[in-house]
């Protein structure tokens, strides 16, 4: 009788069903969420709830950046994903005015990310985040100028992301 069975097909995908409670923490979700809420009432004290919403956005998509690796940092795929998001916003908020021009970025960021799937899976999720922000930003076209304003809202709230994530990883 062989030892090396196939397990039983009822149980094959078990692992996206069930969940192991022990491994529950909640230290890195409320740090990061804790980032979010700075920029959300950031926005809010200074006048501009909606900037505090997309630096909130920009902080929360950041954030899930701490679970993943380059490398052995974790601060690379956040540092990384901050810097694409933001090109990714400002080019797709640009191309949107234009439906050839908006053919070419999406193909292009379409093909860099499947291109990044082959690396590291810290890579690949990078590369995923930049896909996302340039396709949800190309809904909105605008000016340069206001592209350039989104852009620095994203900056901002994956700044206070890696900020809050670096230091309270550290400390707690």
């Amino acid at each position: 009788m062989a030892t090396n069975q196939a397990p039983h097909p009822t149980h094959y995908f078990a692992d996206l069903y069930t969940f192991d409670w022990s491994q529950l923490s909640w230290r890195e979700p409320v740090i990061a969420a804790l980032a979010v809420a700075v920029c959300l009432v950031g926005g809010i004290v200074f006048g501009h709830p909606a900037g505090g919403l997309i630096a909130g956005g920009g902080a929360m998509t950041v954030g899930f950046g701490a679970g993943m690796r380059i490398g052995q940092s974790r601060l690379w795929p956040m540092i990384a994903a901050t810097l694409v998001m933001a090109l990714s916003t400002f080019v797709g908020m640009i191309a949107g005015h234009h439906g050839f021009s908006l053919l070419l970025v999406s193909t292009l960021w379409a093909l860099n990310y499947g291109l990044m799937t082959a690396l590291a899976p810290g890579i690949a999720w990078v590369g995923q985040q930049a896909a996302v922000f340039l396709f949800v930003s190309s809904a909105f076209p605008a000016s340069p100028r206001a592209a350039l304003m989104r852009e620095s809202l994203i900056l901002l709230g994956g700044a206070i992301q890696i900020l809050v994530t670096s230091v309270f990883l550290r400390r707690l």
